[in-house]
């Protein structure tokens, strides 16, 4: 019984392998078409006390770096990898780098990332809209206080321009 079920997980394990180094070659791999969100946004408030700025990165993974620009310019064999970096005001005079973290697509098209800062989550939505034929970025934050730190939980919905 043991050997069976060794030989069906070699081949499981075979199948698998073949189907992944099947699918690399340009004529079966993915368009690399990066999503709207992709780029580098501001806020279209200049005095927002808020979310300032917003780097979307649409990234090819597992390409050498030598290529990479190439590859991400006609395809992408492998799926896509998206990462975001917020920027926010901190004070009247300071911003503040969140971070670049990874982002994924939803069901319903969303941008999705968390910030975990301790003493909060950030759970952002990002999505690109159409603004008398200029896009516009949406981001949309729900911000959840630990039970320890006692503040009331806040979203923010704030619109960004590329730059």
């Amino acid at each position: 019984m043991r050997k069976s079920f060794a030989s069906v997980f070699a081949i499981i394990i075979l199948a698998l392998v073949s189907s992944l180094i099947g699918n690399t070659s340009p004529t079966h791999a993915q368009s690399f078409n990066p999503r709207a969100e992709a780029g580098r946004w501001e806020n279209v408030d200049p005095n927002t006390y808020s979310i300032t700025r917003v780097n979307i990165d649409a990234e090819c993974p597992y390409v050498p770096a030598s290529s990479a620009d190439e590859v991400e310019s006609t395809y992408c064999p492998y799926p896509r990898a998206y990462y975001v970096q917020i920027f926010a005001k901190c004070s009247t005079f300071r911003e503040c780098d969140w971070g670049r973290i990874s982002a994924i697509y939803d069901s319903n098209g969303w941008l999705r990332a968390t910030y975990d800062q301790g003493f909060a989550l950030k759970r952002v939505w990002m999505r690109v809209y159409e603004d008398n034929g200029q896009e516009r970025l949406r981001v949309y934050i729900w911000t959840d206080y630990t039970d320890e730190d006692g503040r009331e939980d806040f979203s923010t919905d704030e619109w960004f321009q590329r730059t």
